[in-house]
Parts: structure tokens; sequence; C-alpha cells
């Protein structure tokens, strides 16, 4: 193929931020469908663990009788699964980066060196910011989807990874 082809498709070269093991190496990236069955494992937790925290308060049954529960109580409910969903994940997160779907499936958190970001930067820093932003009406549905639409992109990280500066690899 001629070098000097006009019609030839254009190359460049890639530079940027790319995840290393310190070896010079890419990390083992999780698959795509590994993720999202680790998400729907801890979709099901926190679902269970909302629902047992709904009950008590009475919003199932406001919800059957077609009542919205106000929303102060829904606050209270919102930030009790949170904290029990990350009370239970903690030490998980803490030790290894996973939480129970991501052990289930053995896939983890790393940061972009290949190391254990630990508990408070995934808490506080990954999953928080989305949490609080998906309570906001319309506007967090939609960063919700971009969120999760993002891990189609060659580095398979959410918008979530980006803003915390991790990636998910198989577990060693």
């Amino acid at each position: 193929m001629n070098e000097n082809n006009p019609y030839s498709t254009p190359q460049s070269e890639l530079t940027g931020e790319k995840p290393d093991s310190g070896t010079g190496e890419s990390p083992d990236l999780a698959g795509r469908g590994q993720r999202l069955a680790a998400a729907i494992i801890d979709g099901i937790i926190s679902t269970v663990i909302t629902v047992g925290i709904m009950y008590p308060f009475g919003v199932l049954e406001q919800f059957a009788n077609g009542i919205e529960p106000d929303t102060p109580t829904l606050i209270i409910v919102v930030a009790l699964s949170l904290t029990i969903f990350f009370a239970i994940n903690g030490y998980l997160l803490h030790r290894n980066g996973q939480t129970i779907g991501k052990k289930l499936l053995s896939i983890r958190i790393s940061n972009l060196q290949n190391e254990n970001p630990g508990a408070a930067k995934i808490i506080f820093v990954r999953y928080l910011p989305m949490q609080l932003i998906a309570q906001i009406p319309f506007v967090g549905g939609l960063i919700g989807l971009v969120n999760v639409l993002m891990i189609f992109g060659s580095e398979r990280r959410c918008l979530h990874d980006y803003i915390a500066g991790t990636i998910v690899i198989n577990a060693d």
C-alpha cells in the first residue's frame, strides 16, 4: 500500500491516561457481561434492603394505596438503604475493591495503577455522587443512562469510573 495515498484512512498515535499495572502491561479488564451480572446481583441485594426498610416506614402500603410518601420519609429510606448496602459491602470494598456481586463474578475495582483505591474513595467518589445525581428528576435518569452506556467505549469505563479514576478488572 502506498504510504502517501491521499485516500487512505487517517492514522494517529493515541496518547493519554491508560490503565497500567506498573509493568507496562494493561491489566485484564473485566468483561461487560461480568460487570452487568455483578451490577444485577448488587441491585437485587440493594432492592431487598430498600424494600425491607420501606416496610416499617409504611411506604409500601402507601404505594399500594396510591399515596405518594412524603419527601422526608423517602430521604430517610434512601439514606438508610445506602448506609446498610455500604455497611454490608464495606469490608469487601476496603479489602479487595469488591462488592458481593463483584466478588461472585471474580472482578474488582482498581485504580489506574492496578491498586485497590480503598473503600472511602470507592464509596464517596465512585458510588455516592452517581447515587445522589440519580435522585434528581429527569436529569438523574439521563446522566444515569450516559453513565452505563459509556461501558461500550474501548476502555470499558463508565462515567463513575472516570470520575473516580478507576477501572474494573478481573480479580487475581
